[in-house]
């Protein structure tokens, strides 16, 4: 085996740990907490099923590649929660970004308001982390703001 072999064998062994990192999100049932592995796949085929609502030029190719390798990090430093700051340079990213920000939004919703209840998290607050979302994919924020204010008004969202 060469020794490039040896160091792909090694990265996929490693990349493997992403299973056994959780999540603050619970899944869309509510029955557990995600884990990373599954949170890039889950990413990786929204990218697939919202293209056609990405920016033009965005290179689908170049999102896969970032979402599929963006959390590599947790396997050493864990699960950063969701409503920490980052920066996003190019229309891929910043499209990858706006899909990690609706998966959220997505499980949440399908938990019964999931981290937002066990964490407290404010209207003004998830409206702030969306916001990728509305710049990136403005054709889904109507969606968005929906979900958020049917939570508000069942009391499980604090509005602000």
């Amino acid at each position: 085996m060469t020794d490039r072999i040896a160091r792909q064998m090694e990265f996929l062994v490693e990349a493997d740990k992403l299973k056994a990192v959780l999540r603050r999100t619970p899944l869309t049932d509510n029955s557990r907490r995600e884990n990373t592995a599954e949170h890039s796949w889950h990413l990786a085929l929204a990218a697939l099923a919202l293209v056609e609502h990405a920016p033009a030029g965005v290179d689908l190719g170049r999102v896969m590649q970032l979402v599929a390798v963006h959390d590599l990090v947790e396997i050493d430093a864990g699960d950063t929660f969701a409503y920490d700051v980052e920066a996003y340079a190019t229309p891929e990213s910043r499209f990858a970004n706006a899909l990690d920000r609706l998966q959220g939004l997505l499980q949440n919703l399908g938990a019964g308001g999931g981290s937002w209840i066990t964490h407290g998290v404010k209207r003004s607050q998830i409206l702030k982390r969306m916001e990728p979302v509305e710049a990136t994919l403005p054709e889904l924020w109507p969606f968005v703001t929906e979900v958020v204010d049917r939570f508000c008004a069942s009391g499980a969202i604090v509005s602000d």
